[in-house]
């Protein structure tokens, strides 16, 4: 019965050591998932203020893109007649 005794308690040493080990790699675990954790909070902060910082200059672009599309069209329809006042040869 000793020898049975001795290869238990072996065992549950064994035993032992791996959940021992097991919780040493889950706390590590948890430690880097709160740092990618408070990264990935940074990054979110990040795009928040970049989708702040675009809608506000979205409208400024687009009056811009109005203008200058306004101008070409502009340009190109009355083209002939430009190029007759100015005296520019076609």
């Amino acid at each position: 019965m000793g020898v049975d005794q001795n290869t238990q308690g072996e065992r549950i040493a064994k035993l032992e050591s791996k959940v021992e080990a097991l919780t040493e790699k889950l706390e590590e675990n948890n430690a880097h998932l709160k740092e990618t954790k408070s990264v990935l909070t940074a990054i979110k902060h990040d795009v928040s203020n970049l989708h702040t910082a675009l809608e506000r200059y979205r409208g400024f672009l687009g009056g811009i893109i109005l203008v200058v599309s306004s101008l070409w069209g502009i340009f190109v329809t009355f083209k002939t007649w430009f190029m007759t006042k100015f005296g520019v040869p076609s």
